[in-house]
């Protein structure tokens, strides 16, 4: 059964993801000390996601807001994915799928 879950605007919403051996789910937080519109506008540009995640991960921008990620992880190499987003609160948050 899904669980609620926050988004950065506090609203409660249903976590539909089913985990399974080959579809691991990643969550992580993060705390950035800066204004939520200057954030915003720097997540949501793909222009500027390679260099915001360079320490994680290749990330290339795909076509109608997807992105192709490439990653090393300890024990199983490099992992690769590709992401797009599912939701898109201008100044408040973006969540990929």
């Amino acid at each position: 059964m899904a669980q609620p879950t926050q988004t950065a605007a506090g609203q409660e919403q249903a976590d539909t993801a089913v985990p399974s051996p080959d579809k691991p789910i990643v969550r992580t937080v993060v705390t950035i000390q800066r204004d939520r519109q200057e954030v915003y506008a720097l997540w949501r540009d793909p222009a500027t996601m390679a260099p915001i995640m360079h320490h994680f991960a290749e990330v290339t921008p795909l076509a109608d807001g997807h992105f192709r990620w490439r990653a090393k992880a300890p024990l199983v190499g490099t992992l690769e994915w590709e992401s797009r987003i599912v939701d898109d609160s201008p100044g408040e948050g973006i969540r990929w799928a």
